[in-house]
């Protein structure tokens, strides 16, 4: 949870400083950027956010460099896509896409699978705080931030930063053959981790498409506006999804598979408090801190009941498919889900702009929730019971 609110207060101290001394147009760019680094990060962390946990828990890993090689090659594959991508957003330049690079392969190659899997998120979130919070303050301290690179640039420096530390408190306590590669191996994690890795990639269809389309249809300031809202909101999610995040390794390890009930009452009942007490206050919190126009106040109501759904979603997923391995309907849940997203965002965003962006958001959440439950039928109950789910007679 801790690692969770360090990650997204962060983008916020950002956008103070955007908002200090850069135009709306600029930040719009900035999140267009981050938007598609999201994406490199996504390809570059495969499913090792999810398998490597267990597979770490079950002693199943002799060499945690397998890890970093397989993720150096996805992340040469994302540069080149990269070669491709970048020009089809006319508000990107070339130096965007270097950011964009750097910051998606190194924001992937950061070993946060391990630190979870061995409860030392705290550590983790350490070893970021203080590299982020020296980047803020140097920030800060500067009179005149002549253009959104140096942001960009710096944001990417102290990235780094924290992927080569992480990665050398792995080595403190594991096995990591760095100079020595075995191919197969890497094969091996690659193929154990694929259907996650689709599971995650049409999730995100729904989660993080919009951002892009917004950047492809509409103007930087425009993006910005939208930005700032979705950020907020994502922020609210991560923290709520955090429940379930922590206590689905206890499912996967074996220790205990009682937790399912708690989690789901713990992240129902938070989501909803959170949603009825921002409703009103979230938009002014936007307007205070990032100079938001109240005139688009309208976005926070559309969007923040999806923190409800995205929330319970979260616990459905880790619990039931997750945690006991069963990935293919995870797979299943995410593809249904990511694919009538981004068809129905497509058209709505780019009829309605940035109120169709909202409408898409919300709609996806709940589209989420429907896919996970629909396919839960067909398993018999089991993380209240400790056994793997198979599929209903």
């Amino acid at each position: 949870m801790v690692y969770r609110a360090v990650s997204m207060v962060f983008p916020f101290l950002l956008i103070l400083l955007f908002t200090k001394s850069l135009e709306t147009a600029e930040l719009g760019v900035f999140f267009l950027a981050q938007g598609v680094a999201l994406w490199v990060a996504l390809l570059v962390d495969f499913g090792f956010i999810r398998h490597a946990v267990v597979a770490t828990q079950k002693n199943e890993i002799s060499d945690f460099a397998v890890i970093m090689h397989a993720q150096i090659f996805l992340g040469l594959i994302s540069a080149f896509l990269l070669v491709l991508v970048v020009p089809l957003f006319e508000s990107l330049s070339v130096w965007d896409g270097v950011f964009i690079a750097g910051f998606g392969v190194c924001n992937g190659l950061i070993p946060k699978w391990y630190y979870q899997a061995k409860s030392r998120m705290r550590e983790l979130s350490l070893i970021e705080s203080l590299i982020k919070m020296v980047l803020i303050v140097f920030l800060f301290m500067l009179d005149d931030i002549a253009d959104r690179f140096l942001i960009e640039y710096a944001l990417l420096m102290a990235t780094f930063l924290v992927m080569v530390v992480s990665w050398v408190g792995v080595a403190k306590s594991e096995i990591v053959g760095v100079l020595t590669i075995n191919f197969t191996e890497i094969k091996t994690q690659l193929n154990l981790s694929r259907d996650l890795f689709l599971s995650r990639f049409f999730g995100n269809l729904s989660l993080n498409a919009n951002i892009l389309l917004v950047g492809f249809f509409l103007s930087p300031t425009q993006i910005a506006i939208y930005g700032i809202v979705e950020k907020m909101l994502k922020f609210m999610v991560a923290i709520m999804t955090s429940v379930s995040e922590a206590l689905y390794p206890l499912v996967a390890s074996g220790k205990d598979t009682n937790v399912y009930k708690y989690a789901l009452v713990v992240s129902m009942l938070c989501s909803l408090m959170a949603v009825v007490g921002s409703m009103l206050v979230l938009p002014y919190i936007a307007h205070y801190l990032f100079d938001f126009d109240l005139a688009y106040s309208h976005l926070f109501f559309i969007m923040l009941p999806a923190v409800i759904f995205y929330s319970l979603s979260s616990v459905l997923a880790l619990f039931n498919f997750i945690a006991t391995k069963n990935y293919k309907l995870d797979l299943y849940a995410q593809i249904v889900t990511g694919l009538i997203s981004l068809s129905a965002s497509v058209l709505i965003v780019k009829q309605y702009a940035m109120e169709g962006a909202a409408i898409s958001y919300l709609a996806s959440s709940i589209v989420s929730v429907l896919a996970i439950l629909l396919l839960t039928k067909l398993i018999k109950p089991s993380v209240t019971d400790g056994k793997l789910p198979q599929v209903a007679e």
